[in-house]
C-alpha cells in the first residue's frame, strides 16, 4: 500500500487529482491510501503531532499565507524521506525548489498521463530505496538500506561504509570490485579506485571532484573523469525521463 497526501487549497484541483490517483491505483493494481488537505498550515500541524507515514506528497506551491515551499521547508526538518511532487501553474519557482529536494515538478493544469508518469517514477524510486546491502564482519551479518549509504571507501583490504556527514555506518573485508557486483542497483558510480559513490547523494559534479548533499568532497581520479561524467549524465537523463 502506498500512502499519498494531496495538499492544495483549490478543492476542484484536489478532487481532480484524487480521481486521477484512484484510477491509476486500479490500473497499476496497487492500493493507494489517499489523504487530502486544503490548508498547508493545518497539514503541518497534524503531521507534526502524529508523524504519520507519507510515501508521496503532491504539494501545490501557491497556497495563501503558508505556501507549498513553506510547507516543504518545515517538512524537511521532520522527514527527509518522503517524495515531494510539486505542482503549480508557474515555473518561476523551480530554482527555489532545489533547497527542499523535490522529486518532480508538474505544471498545472494537471492531466492524468502526467500524474501517472510521476507516480510510476515515484513507486520505482521507493522500491529502490527499500533495497539493502548485506555484509559480514567478525561473524556478524548486518544490513543497510542503500538510501542510507553515501559512499563506500576502500582502505587496504577493508571497505568502509559512510553515511551522511562522513558518519561511518560499518566496515568489512573485501574488494571494492566485489561490492560493485553485489549491489542490486546501477546507481553507484566508481569515481576513484578507492571510492564508490551513491548517485542520489551527489549535489555537484566537476572534472576533478564531486560534492555530496552534505558538502563532503570526493576526488575523481583523472582516468575515470570521462566515464564518471558519462554515467552521471546517463542516470540524470533516466531520472528525468522516467
Amino acid at each position: 500500500m502506498l500512502n499519498i497526501v494531496i495538499c492544495d487549497d483549490d478543492p476542484m484541483s484536489v478532487a481532480q487529482m484524487e480521481s486521477f490517483l484512484f484510477e491509476i491505483s486500479e490500473e497499476l493494481d496497487n492500493t493507494f491510501n489517499i489523504d487530502v488537505y486544503l490548508n498547508g498550515q493545518k497539514f503541518l500541524n497534524q503531521y507534526s503531532q502524529e508523524m504519520f507515514i507519507i510515501d508521496i506528497l503532491f504539494l501545490d506551491i501557491e497556497m495563501g499565507t503558508c505556501n507549498g515551499l513553506d510547507v516543504a521547508r518545515e517538512l524537511r526538518k521532520m522527514n527527509s524521506e518522503m517524495l515531494i511532487i510539486f505542482f503549480s501553474s508557474h515555473e518561476k519557482y523551480l530554482i527555489e525548489l532545489f533547497e527542499v529536494t523535490p522529486f518532480r515538478f508538474v505544471k498545472k493544469p494537471i492531466n492524468k498521463n502526467e500524474v501517472k508518469k510521476v507516480t510510476v517514477s515515484a513507486i520505482q524510486a521507493l522500491n529502490e530505496q527499500a533495497l539493502s546491502f548485506n555484509y559480514s564482519f567478525k561473524q556478524k551479518i548486518s544490513k543497510l538500506y542503500l538510501k542510507e549509504i553515501f559512499y563506500f571507501e576502500s582502505r587496504g583490504r577493508k571497505i568502509l561504509i559512510f553515511g551522511s556527514h562522513n558518519t561511518m555506518l560499518g566496515s568489512f573485508y573485501d574488494r571494492l570490485n566485489n561490492v560493485e557486483l553485489q549491489l542490486k542497483t546501477d546507481t553507484f558510480i566508481r569515481v576513484h579506485q578507492s571510492y564508490l559513490v551513491n548517485y542520489h547523494h551527489i549535489r555537484t559534479l566537476s572534472q576533478k571532484e564531486i560534492v555530496l548533499s552534505d558538502e563532503v568532497e570526493i576526488q575523481i581520479s583523472e582516468d575515470r573523469s570521462k566515464s564518471v561524467r558519462s554515467k552521471y549524465i546517463q542516470l540524470s537523463k533516466r531520472e528525468i525521463n522516467s
